[in-house]
């Protein structure tokens, strides 16, 4: 592995919304490697070239542990957003993989890392004005796969669990099929602290932005987060305000520079210890 600049190369797969897309940072750049062919997917051609030294993988569907496992077979480091797969013990492969090899495994939530989730965290530590309730909508752009829905559900009963500072301890979804192609389900979330969630999940052609909207009852206030726009809108009872998160770095910025810094210090990736039971949550949940 070369100490100097790193060459990362990016597959983002189909439906991905990444915003900002960074080209480089302190020791690395980034190369897009393109989709092609029928099926417009990235060719593992492209991963095992001599040219990167790790990749980075972003976005839904099985393809992403496929390209995680080929980028490990050929000596090559992997950052994979969260979930690394579909299948918990998939990821357990993939990380035998990865110590075997002594190679680089990331797996961030790129979503705990978005300017105004940020804020919105922030929000929930204040002294006053506790958080009472959590509604996430978000759509998923895929033509529908069960599992393709639990795995967006993995990622963002983590992010509440974050948000919130507690566990989900009860779960309860419903999953409703109007047209074969435009499918939606709803879980209701009641978390540890006493904070109750919803997360609606909605089907959209793989062609069209992703969209996640976030909101937040406090006991003093209302909070709209719309991460992808960087915005927040904070309504309080007493008064009207509005505010708004200043442009800061992409997630995808932040997780290449802490995936860097990982492979510098060689650091192997480790499972969070409540993966296991997120993962059995979103199973039981979503009937996978």
């Amino acid at each position: 592995m070369k100490l100097g600049m790193l060459t990362i190369g990016l597959i983002t797969l189909p439906g991905t919304r990444l915003g900002h897309q960074p080209t480089q940072g302190r020791g690395w750049k980034l190369i897009w490697l393109p989709a092609t062919g029928a099926k417009k997917e990235p060719s593992e051609r492209a991963i095992v070239g001599p040219k990167l030294d790790a990749v980075a993988i972003i976005g839904l569907g099985p393809m992403k542990a496929r390209y995680a496992q080929k980028a490990l077979l050929s000596g090559k480091h992997a950052l994979v957003d969260f979930p690394l797969s579909h299948e918990f013990k998939e990821i357990l492969r993939l990380q035998r993989i990865a110590e075997e090899r002594k190679l680089c495994l990331h797996s961030p939530n790129l979503l705990r890392t978005e300017s105004s989730i940020q804020e919105l965290k922030r929000m929930t530590h204040r002294p006053s004005g506790r958080i009472l309730s959590l509604t996430l909508t978000c759509s998923v752009n895929t033509r529908f796969k069960r599992t393709d829905f639990a795995a967006k559900f993995v990622q963002l009963l983590d992010l509440s669990e974050w948000l919130t500072n507690s566990k989900c301890i009860q779960a309860h979804g419903k999953i409703s099929t109007i047209h074969p192609s435009i499918t939606a389900s709803v879980v209701t979330l009641c978390l540890e602290s006493g904070v109750i969630g919803l997360v609606n999940l909605y089907s959209t052609p793989s062609n069209s932005p992703g969209r996640l909207w976030i909101d937040a009852v406090f006991e003093d206030s209302l909070l709209h987060v719309d991460p992808f726009a960087q915005a927040v809108r904070l309504s309080r009872f007493r008064d009207n305000a509005s505010e708004s998160v200043n442009w800061a770095p992409s997630s995808l910025s932040i997780a290449l520079e802490d995936f860097v810094a990982c492979i510098r210090s060689k650091e192997l990736y480790s499972i969070p210890d409540e993966t296991e039971r997120i993962f059995d949550l979103a199973r039981s949940t979503m009937g996978v």
